[in-house]
């Protein structure tokens, strides 16, 4: 049983891995390293591997490979990032925190005065700053 629960928590980890990965664009990072180690590999059959490297990363010299990339990047959809904030009351946390007790014989344990007790309800809570 607990080799099962290994396996499927290395599972979770890897698929989790692989889709932050694909998320912060990590699939265009490493095709476009192949590229520009298969244009070094070309270029320095051509020359001196000064040369090579100098081509590979001028721009001036894109292989095919490197303008598809270019192309599926530019056609992929960007989501513009959308914030929004819904104004809450969370003073039930508060309430939910000041009423944990103490261990008995612990330096802890002396009542605790309750500081929301004389507020009153939270009528207006403070609205975020627009993004423009």
């Amino acid at each position: 049983m607990l080799f099962v629960q290994r396996a499927f928590r290395r599972a979770a980890v890897l698929i989790v891995s692989a889709a932050l990965f694909i998320l912060v664009g990590g699939h265009w990072a490493l095709l476009q390293t192949v590229a520009w180690g298969a244009m070094m590999m070309d270029f320095s059959r051509q020359g001196s591997v000064r040369e090579a490297v100098g081509k590979t990363f001028d721009g001036e010299h894109p292989c095919d490979l490197c303008k598809k990339i270019s192309q599926a990047k530019t056609q992929q959809p960007k989501a513009p990032a959308v914030v929004s904030f819904a104004p809450r009351d969370f003073s039930f946390l508060a309430m939910q925190v000041l009423n944990l007790v103490a261990p008995e014989g612990s330096k802890f344990d002396q009542p605790v005065q309750d500081p929301l007790a004389n507020a009153g309800p939270i009528d207006d809570l403070p609205t975020p700053i627009p993004i423009s």
